[in-house]
């Protein structure tokens, strides 16, 4: 699925990730890639309302997000909500999606298998450096 709407980039690593949770009771959705010099570097998706990826990004992956919500590819209107962001991933090609309200990527010190998804909250990364934040209005006026 390849899109030619226009998006901003917000977000470029070479770095290999992989799916490494959902939380279904919080619609929070993980994305990992453990550092091999310590740490991790975490893609975490809030209010997830749809999720078309691969398992894992071996060659590095692009986030983008499309400067205004609409149907795209796979995505109806019905999973679009007023709050929902479309960020497209790209590694390197073709092109993924997943619908949510924010993006955060955050640099930890979590062990392996320790989430960043109990601790996610709009202002602080619990034990880490926040890199990106990004959300529906940073990218939309009507």
């Amino acid at each position: 699925m390849e899109v030619t709407n226009n998006a901003r980039e917000v977000f470029r690593s070479e770095l290999t990730f992989k799916v490494w949770e959902y939380k279904v009771s919080h619609s929070q959705l993980l994305i990992r890639s453990p550092i091999s010099t310590g740490g991790n570097l975490d893609l975490i998706f809030q209010a997830v309302s749809f999720v078309c990826l691969p398992t894992i990004f071996r060659d590095g992956v692009v986030v983008s997000a499309l400067d205004d919500i609409e149907p795209i590819g796979p995505v109806s209107r019905d999973d679009l909500e007023p709050s929902s962001c479309v960020f497209l991933l790209k590694a390197p090609s073709p092109q993924w999606v997943v619908v949510a309200s924010r993006l955060r990527v955050e640099h930890n010190d979590l062990e392996l298998f320790e989430s960043s998804l109990e601790s996610f909250n709009d202002t602080e990364p619990r034990t880490g450096r926040l890199i990106v934040s990004a959300s529906r209005g940073d990218f939309y006026r009507p």
